[in-house]
């Protein structure tokens, strides 16, 4: 087991996905927490929700000491835009069509 986490938002922007790092001072710890739909917390929460991009993707690991180590990886390469719906349709009534028998 990896014992790793891996999160990230719909490329396509339809979800929304938003995080919130902190410390528990009773535990000693610090946390972070997930959530795609988020309510606003009391102060005593520690932190604030940060909404994530859609271009990258988040890792949280568990290390064997108990620990924790997160990353967040934006994403390198962009996608191309789609062609415009004009040149689509252009294109496609300029391919060959196989004549029609008339009776």
């Amino acid at each position: 087991a990896s014992r790793t986490l891996w999160y990230g938002r719909d490329g396509l922007g339809r979800r929304s996905l938003v995080r919130m790092e902190g410390a528990d001072a009773a535990a000693g710890c610090s946390t972070l927490r997930l959530c795609s739909v988020a309510v606003p917390l009391p102060a005593s929460a520690g932190g604030e929700w940060e909404e994530l991009p859609a271009c990258g993707i988040g890792c949280v690991r568990l290390l064997p000491d108990g620990t924790a180590s997160h990353l967040w990886l934006p994403r390198r390469a962009s996608l191309p835009p789609p062609p415009p719906a004009a040149a689509t349709l252009l294109a496609l009534s300029q391919r060959e069509t196989p004549p029609t028998r008339s009776e």
